[in-house]
């Protein structure tokens, strides 16, 4: 590879670092700027999430016709990465010292569970937990009870921990819509965000909310105030 080509590469991923990492910039600073009701309102998270992710496939779709693959890989990771720092810049905007942390073990055992998000009390008290899913078409028959069992298990060990579960799309999981959308978790514990693809929001994305992400945010938020 040429000293040109190489450095191309470098100065391509330092721009994209710099334009996700001014982006998380702004979305603090506006969190910074109003209270939680406004936050609600305008759905300012739920909208930089699913933005987040339109644009993530649009780039992936992109990406994969430089090398004519036809099958997209899957979103699951940058879901959960986007919804942590989505946390986290809102926990920062209200001068919260709590850690959010990305795919660490409970306790330093084999078979330990691993959240996909897990916030941290002061950064050592296990404080809530958040299962990320683009959609629930993979285990659509036994995500409930999946929920309820991982739940269970995080309470035997941090007594108080609340958990959550956010989806990205209802698309493709039709069969266990109606157990998820009519549920009292729904939209308390149970966040579902678009009624469609990424790839398919347009216009005002507000449109596409299902359940905004914020009541969770300001939630957790809450919970963490109180001392264990």
């Amino acid at each position: 590879m040429t000293a040109n080509a190489i450095s191309i590469i470098r100065k391509a991923y330092a721009q994209l670092h710099e334009s996700l990492k001014s982006a998380a910039e702004q979305l603090e600073s506006e969190f910074k700027a109003i209270d939680d009701g406004a936050i609600a309102k305008s759905k300012k998270a739920t909208v930089f999430i699913l933005t987040w992710m339109r644009e993530y496939y649009v780039f992936q779709k992109q990406f994969d016709t430089l090398f004519n693959r036809s099958v997209m890989q899957p979103a699951a990771d940058q879901f959960t990465a986007v919804v942590a720092l989505t946390l986290h810049r809102y926990l920062a905007s209200r001068g919260a010292d709590h850690v959010v942390k990305s795919e660490v073990n409970l306790e330093h055992r084999r078979g330990t569970l691993r959240p996909d998000i897990s916030v941290w009390r002061h950064g050592t008290e296990l404080a809530a937990t958040i299962e990320c899913k683009t959609n629930l078409g993979y285990n659509r028959d036994g995500w409930s009870k999946q929920y309820y069992e991982r739940t269970k298990r995080i309470e035997m060990m941090s007594k108080g921990c609340l958990s959550f579960l956010c989806v990205l799309t209802k698309e493709n999981w039709e069969k266990s819509w109606p157990e998820f959308s009519k549920s009292n978790l729904a939209g308390n514990r149970w966040f579902c965000l678009s009624d469609v693809w990424p790839s398919e929001l347009s216009g005002d994305l507000t449109t596409h909310i299902i359940h905004p992400i914020e009541p969770m945010l300001v939630g957790i938020r809450k919970h963490l105030e109180v001392p264990a």
